[in-house]
């Protein structure tokens, strides 16, 4: 039946949409997606290496990783690789939410200047393996998820079982199983990381759209892609328009006569977004050879002019006029068979295009104009695409091998030297292992490199956040130490505890209402027999372990004096041990201990065990602070323990203080059962000085496991490392502190200074650009994640607040108090902009008035 004045031609899908000309079928398995031609693909987000602060032979062996990578698939029909590197602006600064004024002064001062420097940006860079399924499954794989049935139309399908399934999972796992060998042979140079289905899916959509977004793939949903990514109008016009962006496509082409190892490295370098894409379709052996006989051949035809062959033929006579180009061509085309016979490399098609975006097609266009000039320095022909643009954009996304017809045909040796090999490492962005602790995934600090990359700073690989940091006097350590305590606060009920060295900490624990103590010159003083549990308080196990942390105690202290513990003697201290563990708390005292320790020595009958605590009790020259009948050292989430004191007191009282402070330390990690795991910053600087003493031996690498499951991080710093280097702590150092940052060190190439970085883990060209580096200005970071040269981006008002002026902290708490655990930051900032303003100097980076209008808000 007709219906009058009703057409519904208007509402029939037109066939020219882009979705139908877009590569992607939809997702056949975790991480694996189905093209539209039979093929199937996976992509591998990776980092590449430093170039900075990675020498030419490191790069050359990584460009020779993916040679013999591209030859390995060139074994097998069907496959292709492109390399995709998308740079972008970042928009946010990834702020915290902090509870401590210090660091959150701190953190919007950095906010704020991150957001004046300009533009920042972000590089990623992806592989996708493509793997055209053999020809006898590919004609049936669209029959694997639907059929016609006499009822349907050519426009409708019905999901069915297929009898080519399990052959077509085979192919799938085969090909799965490539790609990890593949890139577990990467992997030993790169950080690798295969996309799941969402992050696949947030990766297609971002090579048909510029609204980069992550998106979340429905798990329970079957669906075809093309219709979920196109968001944004494409116009193929001149350049190519999408949304409201105009788009130029640039198109990289002829070659110079000799290529280098991340030749394109200047790319990551450009104040520009970008994207790069580089699709490469490896031959066979035997298809290579055929394609280098054909040039050869071709070449050795143009050897003479038609003229000249028609004169020799009628002549019947040899003209020795040849075309030198073609000789030497062809003499290029013999040497390419040769290495092709002798397995040095396989040929390939090559097709690499940039393109650029803006909403003001001047700004395009000049965009495109910077990217062009960086790719002409390195010697190639670069073209913006007029006529083609749309193909060539179509080219570049991942999985289409069709589109584009530019193809030059070149070798996997010039291919590996001409794709991305190195990066800009940022860190990360998000940190899973404390989004799970404390609920913030926020990076620890962010700083700045070069070229407008910021850099992610956080200390754990995965759960380990111990953390080594090495570097001369006055190149910046303490400021470094401090800056990263401020930083700290942002994570949710996080301890940070320091166990310092001329008082560095002080001023980031002044304002910020922390507490900081001086052991042998404050009222500080301790009882560690308090650690002694009775036989009743606990259970049995927890009686035991402090007995035997009492004992190693006691012991420790003899050792000071260089009193060997013989068995007999530990005998007698087990013994008084559990005696006077049925005594009050008050009274297990090192008096206590020692009035019922009976031992006679067999050779002069004296008490070895009470001469060697005497030292240590009453009356003795340590009595005051291991003697008491309680410890009156306060704890708070923020505390620093001054060592100096101690340190020029005697180094017999450093090495037991420490041993004590650590044990009454735990109660700030040791929570009960049902309580979550608070994070906690341990910062010892130059500890490792009284760690490598023998009371420690055996102790410090159980502790720092042990550490690292209640979630604590250690952060070691000193100045000496060549001192480290040779310390009896050096293998467990290195062994545990997966994290290490240097400091600059214009010493470093010396020979003997070379040598200990060596041993800590850096390359001859790292040890090059540490002594390169500006001091108080230049970090390097490095850890099994990646490496980076970075910058702490500090000024007056920041450094107002983690540098202490020690004369102007004494005033401030001479009128405020101390240890009030009231924040002074502001105190601080105005006594500095006064001390600023009597020297005649500018104040106005020392304004704080705003920050106190937006807390009162």
């Amino acid at each position: 039946m007709k219906i009058p004045h009703l057409d519904l031609q208007k509402f029939k899908e037109p066939q020219n949409q882009l979705k139908y000309v877009l590569p992607w079928s939809f997702i056949i398995q975790p991480g694996v997606c189905l093209l539209k031609n039979g093929a199937i693909m996976t992509t591998y987000q990776v980092e590449y290496p430093d170039l900075e602060s990675s020498s030419a032979p490191e790069i050359a062996s990584m460009a020779s990783l993916f040679n013999r990578t591209a030859m390995t698939l060139a074994q097998n029909e069907g496959w292709a690789l492109f390399f995709d590197v998308k740079r972008y602006k970042t928009k946010d600064y990834p702020a915290g939410e902090f509870s401590n004024l210090t660091g959150w002064l701190i953190d919007q001062r950095r906010a704020e200047n991150y957001h004046k420097f300009g533009e920042h940006f972000t590089t990623e860079y992806y592989i996708t393996f493509v793997y055209q399924l053999p020809s006898d499954i590919d004609s049936k794989t669209n029959g694997l998820f639907f059929k016609n049935t006499k009822k349907q139309t050519k426009a409708k399908s019905q999901f069915v079982k297929h009898e080519n399934l399990p052959k077509i999972q085979k192919e799938v796992e085969n090909f799965l199983d490539e790609c990890e060998k593949v890139m577990g042979t990467l992997a030993v140079k790169l950080w690798i990381h295969r996309l799941d289905n969402s992050e696949l899916f947030s990766y297609i959509k971002s090579s048909v759209s510029l609204n980069n977004q992550q998106l979340v793939y429905p798990e329970d949903t079957f669906f075809f892609l093309d219709n979920y990514l196109c968001d944004m109008d494409v116009r193929n016009s001149q350049p190519l328009k999408i949304g409201e962006f105009y788009v130029p496509v640039m198109a990289i082409m002829d070659f110079p006569n000799k290529t280098y190892p991340a030749i394109f490295d200047g790319l990551n370098r450009t104040m520009t977004e970008f994207r790069w894409t580089t699709r490469f379709i490896p031959l066979s052996k035997d298809k290579s050879a055929k394609e280098a006989e054909k040039y050869q051949n071709r070449f050795y035809s143009a050897r003479k002019s038609g003229m000249t062959l028609f004169t020799e033929m009628a002549m019947n006579v040899e003209i020795d006029k040849e075309n030198k180009g073609a000789l030497e061509m062809e003499a290029q085309a013999s040497d390419i068979q040769g290495d092709i016979a002798l397995g040095e490399y396989v040929l390939g098609y090559y097709t690499s295009n940039l393109m650029v975006w803006d909403r003001k097609l001047e700004f395009a266009k000049e965009k495109a104009r910077k990217l062009q000039q960086v790719v002409r320095a390195c010697g190639f022909s670069v073209k913006e695409e007029t006529f083609n643009n749309c193909q060539a954009w179509l080219g570049m996304m991942p999985g289409n091998v069709y589109a584009n017809i530019r193809r030059p045909l070149i070798s996997t040796k010039n291919f590996s030297n001409i794709i991305p090999l190195s990066s800009a490492w940022q860190g990360m962005l998000y940190n899973d292992f404390t989004e799970e602790t404390c609920g913030s995934a926020v990076p620890l600090c962010t700083c700045s490199t070069s070229y407008g990359t910021p850099f992610f700073l956080n200390l754990n690989v995965r759960d380990v956040g111990h953390t080594f940091v090495f570097g001369p006097t006055g190149a910046g350590k303490s400021t470094l130490l401090a800056l990263l305590m401020a930083s700290a606060t942002k994570y949710k009920d996080a301890n940070i505890i320091c166990i310092d060295k001329q008082l560095s900490s002080r001023a980031f624990m002044v304002g910020g209402g922390g507490i900081y103590v001086e052991p042998g010159k404050d009222a500080v003083a301790f009882q560690p027999l308090s650690e002694l549990k009775g036989p009743d308080e606990g259970t049995e196990a927890e009686y035991n372990e402090s007995l035997m942390w009492c004992q190693q105690f006691i012991e420790g202290l003899l050792s000071q004096q260089n009193i060997e513990t013989t068995p007999e003697m530990s005998k007698v201290i087990s013994e008084t041990l559990r005696l006077i563990s049925l005594k009050e708390k008050s009274r297990r005292t090192l008096t206590t201990f020692q009035q019922y320790a009976t031992y006679a020595d067999p050779e002069n009958g004296t008490n070895t065990i009470r001469i060697g605590l005497d030292p240590y009790c009453t009356g003795g020259q340590f009595g005051s602070i291991f003697d008491s009948d309680e410890t009156n050292l306060p704890l708070s989430k923020l505390v620093t323990i001054e060592m100096g004191s101690l340190m020029r007191l005697s180094e017999k009282a450093v090495a037991p203080a420490l041993m004590y402070i650590f044990r009454y330390l735990e109660k700030l990690w040791n929570v009960p059962a049902g309580q979550k795991q608070p994070l906690t910053f341990l910062f010892l600087d130059e500890a490792w000085l009284y760690l490598q003493h023998p009371i420690f031996a055996g102790f410090l690498q159980e502790w720092l496991r042990t550490l690292r499951k209640k979630k604590v991080f250690c952060i070691f710093a000193t100045q000496e490392v060549a001192d480290a280097a040779k310390s009896s702590l050096s293998d467990t150092i290195a062994q545990q502190c997966l994290t290490k940052i240097y400091l600059a060190d214009e010493s470093a190439t010396s020979p003997g200074l070379m040598e200990s970085y060596r041993y800590f883990g850096l390359t001859d060209s790292e040890i090059l650009a540490l002594s390169n580096a500006t001091m108080k200005r230049d970090y390097y970071f490095k850890n099994p994640n990646g490496c980076r040269m970075f910058t702490l981006d500090l000024d007056a008002f920041q450094l107002a607040l983690i540098s202490p002026d020690h004369e102007m902290l004494d005033k401030i708490e001479a009128q405020k108090g101390r240890n009030t655990m009231v924040p002074l930051a502001f105190d601080i900032l105005e006594a500095t902009r006064q001390k600023m303003a009597d020297l005649g100097r500018d104040t106005r980076s020392l304004e704080y008035e705003k920050y106190k209008r937006m807390l009162e808000e």
